[in-house]
Parts: structure tokens; C-alpha cells; sequence
């Protein structure tokens, strides 16, 4: 068996897609018997309780050591206690999640000394704006050409990712193609007649957005659509439900001036119970996100037999087959949400095929156990590369 350190900006109980990916691998790793150190800081989203003062702990077979920021910078965090934690173990595997955080450049830096196999997941994220593009574009040209190249082996979400880092000099044998995982219980049956009653939900044709409730992710465009969308569809409801980072205020008075603030329920940050409960629930998903790498959301939906609409970015186009397990979208357009929400609607038989061809999609290409399987081979093609 390995012994295995994944090294990321935050871990449960913070919320977030990383934080998600990383319990759920470092879980099932444990449960097959590997030995897995989470190596983290002590912070957490915005609005979240606070895990200072809390530096270890065993979670669901996972020991997760929480180290304290020495300074932060936005997302950033340097955490110079868990370098030492590096020096003084015996890792065979060392996984990195979050490309251009400050983990990024030290264990490289550390792996001098030591002669770790290292793994970047980058579950990287594109900016749109022009000056943070010119930015992390220059990080990443100076770091791809020097300490990155240190690292084993770069773990893309999508094709676009992939071909990104090719351009910045990362050789074919380096880079690998992962999706990310989700559980099992999602594939499972559920009883979701006490959630639809208590939420008053009973004969609604639910639309559900389930994310962070950040500016990017473009739950207005939804909002706006609601009205045309009303026009065709009777009984329609939307749900929006996940961590709120102060948007909420800003989303009711939207849905009031545009006349459908009793046709939406906010349910905030739910827990993963209720998150199951809740996918299981809608009839359909909606992400019309300015940019996703991956979707986590978009996966989980599938897994539980609905049809998603999402836009045209990197981790939609990579998920979805459009027409066939989910409707790709243009960016911004309030007219092609609700001409598609309209559309699935409208013919019962259509959304229902759509959304069972997503379930076996979803349980093809995003199984927890196929994708540890993968990493897991991963993982010892690249011990194995050092033997010969």
C-alpha cells in the first residue's frame, strides 16, 4: 500500500468543487487500504466557521492536518509547517490540487532534497478578465519553464487544460486526462417525499441551480429567464440552493423587479444529505457559469438521471453531448436558457431519455471507483518509471 499526501488550499468542512474532489479521493484511497495525509490550512470559504486551532484529525480514515497561513494573499496561503511535515515523512506519492498556489512552488523545491513522485492537479481556472490572465500567464511561463518542471506528472479536468499546458512545454508522457469523481450514493435511489413536502414542492416542475453564490456563476441570467419561461410552463419553480457569499440579497431584489420572487426558494448552503435530496428532486439543472473547468454539478446531476443545461465553457463542453445527455448554451443569454428549460418542458419523453442517457454516461466517465482505478494506476506507473 502507498503512503500518500494530497496537498490542497482548504478541505472539508470547507465548501467548495476542490475540497470536494479531494475528500472524496483521499476517502476511497483510505478505504482501499493506502495511507493518506491531507496536508491543508486552517481557512475556510468566506462566511464559513473557522477551523483555527484545530491542526489534526482523523476524518472517515483520512488524517487532515490543518496548518496555520504564515501570510495570505486572496485565495493564497503559504504554510510554512506543512514543508516540514514533507522533509521529515517518507511519501511515495505527493498530490498537489490547485495549480499557482504557493504549495506549487515549495514541494518542488522540497523534492531536492527528498525524492517524492509529485502530481499536479490543476483544477485550473482561466480567468476572463485581462489583467489576471496577463498575471497568471506570467506566473505560469516563468514556473512551467523552471520548477515545475520537477513535477511527475499533471493531472488535466478537460481537453482545453490539457492543450494549455502542452503549449507551456509539458511533454505528452507528463500529462494525463482525470474527470472528477463523484459517490456512489448519487447513482442510489432515494425517498424524496418528505424533502418535496416540507418545501412545498408536490406536482412543480423544479429547476435547480446548486453552487456558490458568486457573481460567476450567473444565476441572474436563470432569474431573468423565469418570466418567459413561466409563460409556457406552468406550476415552474426554481430552487437555489448553496453557500451564499453575500449575493443573496442582491438575487431577491432581481427576482422581485422582474416579478418572480415567489416562483424561486432559496435554500442556501445545504448539507450533503439535503444536496442529494435536492438533485434528486429537480427536473432539470441549470450552470450558466461565465466558466467552469469541470461542472462537479453538472456530473452529479447526471448521476441522478437529469437532464443539465450549462454554457459553452471548457468543462460543459467536455461533459456534455448536446441534444443527447444535457443542452449547451452561449454565454449570457438570457434567451437560450429559457428557450431550452422550455424545450425540455415541453416533451416529457425527450427530457426523460436525455436524462437517463445521462446517468449512464455519468456512471461511465465519473465513478468514484473508476476514477481512483485510474489514479491509482497513475500512481504506480509513476513509481514504476523510477524503478527502471
Amino acid at each position: 500500500m502507498l503512503k500518500i499526501a494530497q496537498i490542497s488550499p482548504r478541505y472539508w468542512p470547507s465548501v467548495g468543487g476542490v475540497e470536494k474532489v479531494v475528500q472524496d479521493i483521499s476517502e476511497e484511497l483510505a478505504k482501499r487500504g493506502h495511507q493518506v495525509n491531507v496536508l491543508t490550512t486552517d481557512r475556510m470559504q468566506k462566511k464559513q466557521l473557522t477551523t483555527k486551532g484545530l491542526h489534526h484529525e482523523e476524518l472517515n480514515g483520512v488524517n487532515v492536518f490543518r496548518y496555520r497561513s504564515l501570510f495570505e494573499l486572496g485565495h493564497m496561503s503559504f504554510t510554512p509547517s506543512a514543508i516540514f511535515d514533507l522533509i521529515k515523512n517518507d511519501y511515495d506519492i505527493v498530490h498537489m490540487h490547485s495549480i499557482r498556489h504557493p504549495h506549487t512552488i515549495w514541494v518542488p523545491l522540497v523534492n531536492f532534497f527528498k525524492d517524492y513522485k509529485t502530481l499536479l492537479q490543476g483544477h485550473t481556472h482561466f480567468h476572463s478578465s485581462q489583467f489576471k490572465t496577463f498575471l497568471y500567464d506570467q506566473f505560469d511561463r516563468a514556473a512551467f519553464k523552471s520548477i515545475y518542471k520537477k513535477i511527475d506528472i499533471f493531472l488535466t479536468l478537460n481537453t482545453d487544460e490539457l492543450l494549455r499546458f502542452k503549449k507551456l512545454g509539458v511533454n505528452d508522457q507528463k500529462l494525463k486526462l482525470l474527470y472528477n469523481p463523484i459517490k456512489q450514493s448519487l447513482f442510489e435511489k432515494s425517498n424524496t417525499g418528505n424533502f418535496i413536502k416540507r418545501n412545498s414542492l408536490e406536482n412543480k416542475k423544479i429547476i435547480l441551480f446548486l453552487g456558490q453564490a458568486h457573481d460567476g456563476k450567473r444565476i441572474d441570467l436563470i432569474i431573468k429567464a423565469l418570466p418567459q419561461i413561466k409563460s409556457q410552463i406552468k406550476d415552474v419553480v426554481l430552487i437555489i440552493a448553496g453557500p451564499d457569499f453575500g449575493n443573496y440579497p442582491k438575487l431577491k431584489l432581481l427576482a422581485e423587479s422582474y416579478k418572480v420572487i415567489n416562483e424561486i426558494l432559496f435554500l442556501g448552503e445545504l448539507s450533503e444529505e439535503n444536496k442529494e435530496l435536492v438533485l434528486k428532486s429537480c427536473d432539470i439543472l441549470i450552470l450558466p457559469s461565465d466558466y467552469e473547468a469541470f461542472g462537479m454539478v453538472l456530473a452529479e446531476a447526471m448521476a441522478c438521471g437529469k437532464p443539465v443545461i450549462a454554457t459553452k465553457t471548457p468543462g460543459p463542453l467536455e461533459i456534455i453531448k448536446n441534444g443527447v445527455n444535457g443542452l449547451l448554451i452561449e454565454k449570457d443569454s438570457v434567451r437560450e436558457v429559457a428557450v431550452s428549460a422550455i424545450k425540455l418542458f415541453s416533451d416529457n419523453e425527450y427530457r426523460k431519455n436525455m436524462g437517463f442517457t445521462a446517468r449512464k454516461w455519468a456512471e461511465e466517465k465519473f465513478s468514484i471507483g473508476g476514477i481512483v482505478n485510474q489514479l491509482e494506476k497513475i500512481y504506480l506507473s509513476t513509481l514504476n518509471e523510477s524503478l527502471k
